[in-house]
């Protein structure tokens, strides 16, 4: 019966993943559903206690997640090669440095301190990366970057308003089990949450500015929750990158006035953070808590003595803290420093430059900020504002997180779409610049 059993869900679920397959592939909107979804998948599995460091086993979340990524990167490296079997088009520039990256970080798994994690975390971005290269083929106008950050939109108002009830209904998951005074809503960590509402606030912005005045009101208050469940969650660095974005916003549609009341408004939030010192932005008692590090700096310094020791190939893509086995650097009594792939770097640049070296760390920096410069030359417009401001947070808190690592979280996941959607954006605008020009031209000709 037992072994019935076994076939019978084995049967299930792949008939679930047939299913699923057919819908996603006949529309690519479903693919990018899931995609965006699937990272809370992953968080939701992480039970709100204290786990061992030293456990790098992932949960039925982190399979699920993957699973997800696998299907929907097989669909999208399918959609590319009907379209390029018709149109034989190959992909920008970025794309393809972004495959020689992870083409090199997958290598990195034959000399990787933790092959296990290596293989994992580089093929898991690879089926990211495929999703990716599906959604580049399918984006062809603007509907489709609207129907992208629409979808986003109502996967953040789902999470923002399950994150306030989790409140009422589970105040044990809300709230992180060793600083009761930090929320973390539906996630696993109020830094995922911080990370969280800070690549949704461009995103409601762009929705606000872009719906009908009946609506409006809805999506402010979503807003306004969304702002406050931040508040509690004292992740300092999301939250001043919030601010750094949102200014973005306003700089970029040149709206003088409404920066003005901005700033104004910012400068009141600090000031009140700084004089009342909330109990969710201290750390360790510290009497310089809303300044204090937590312990980054020793983890940069330290990073960068590896680097220096191994500078052209890595210690292998993403072990992050498994570098702190070596002995001069192993501490028992302090869980991040135990060496484990689970501890971050609390650095996303420095993580890739222990990871892949010197090499890959210049293929991610062009990767990363090249296309940023190109996008920051695009026209002016809601797309490019909301597309600008996301990566410009990533970017930014990647110096003190590891945000940007593919498809891992929600943060992530929303990042690189936004890269893809600059890349498609620059296209589009170009191809209706050419339309404009083409008539002129002709009536020239006559």
């Amino acid at each position: 019966m037992f072994d019935l059993y076994v076939i019978l869900v084995i049967v299930i679920l792949f008939l679930s993943a047939l299913l699923i397959f057919i819908i996603a592939f006949r529309r690519y909107d479903i693919a990018v559903l899931l995609v965006v979804f699937s990272p809370w998948i992953s968080s939701i599995f992480i039970p709100n206690t204290p786990i061992s460091p030293d456990s790098d086993q992932a949960n039925l979340g982190s399979y699920i997640r993957v699973s997800v990524l696998l299907l929907m990167g097989s669909i999208g490296l399918i959609k590319y090669m009907k379209s390029w079997l018709v149109n034989r088009t190959i992909p920008d520039y970025k794309i393809l440095t972004l495959f020689l990256f992870l083409g090199l970080a997958t290598v990195s798994t034959f000399y990787s301190l933790d092959r296990d994690i290596t293989f994992i975390r580089s093929f898991s971005f690879i089926a990211f990366f495929l999703f990716l290269l599906g959604l580049y083929t399918w984006i062809e106008e603007f509907v489709h970057i609207d129907k992208v950050l629409n979808i986003i939109y109502v996967l953040i108002c789902i999470f923002v308003i399950g994150s306030l009830f989790t409140i009422f209904l589970f105040p044990e998951r809300a709230w992180l089990w060793e600083a009761k005074n930090r929320f973390q809503g539906l996630w696993n960590h109020p830094n995922t949450m911080g990370s969280f509402c800070m690549v949704s606030y461009p995103i409601l912005l762009w929705k606000y500015s872009d719906y009908k005045k009946k609506g409006k009101w809805f999506i402010a208050t979503v807003l306004v929750i969304c702002a406050v469940l931040h508040f509690l969650t004292g992740s300092r660095g999301s939250l001043l990158t919030s601010m750094i974005g949102i200014a973005i916003w306003f700089i970029i549609l040149q709206k003088g006035t409404k920066f003005l009341v901005y700033l104004i408004g910012s400068f009141i939030l600090l000031s009140s953070i700084i004089i009342l010192k909330p109990s969710s932005f201290q750390r360790d008692n510290s009497t310089e808590s809303l300044t204090y590090l937590t312990g980054r700096t020793e983890f940069w310094k330290g990073a960068l003595t590896l680097i220096q020791e191994k500078p052209l190939l890595g210690y292998g893509y993403a072990v992050e803290g498994k570098v702190w086995d070596d002995p001069r650097f192993y501490n028992p009594e302090i869980s991040l420093w135990r060496g484990s792939a689970r501890a971050s770097i609390h650095n996303g640049y420095l993580s890739v430059a222990i990871g892949v070296g010197l090499i890959g760390f210049i293929m991610w920096c062009t990767i990363l900020f090249v296309p940023f410069w190109n996008y920051l030359n695009l026209k002016s417009s809601n797309y490019k504002a909301v597309i600008v401001a996301i990566i410009s947070m990533g970017l930014i808190l990647n110096f003190i997180e590891s945000t940007i690592s593919g498809g891992t979280t929600l943060t992530a996941t929303v990042f690189w779409i936004a890269w893809l959607l600059g890349s498609k954006l620059i296209e589009i605008e170009g191809k209706e610049t050419q339309v404009d020009i083409q008539p002129a031209t002709e009536h020239l000709k006559i």
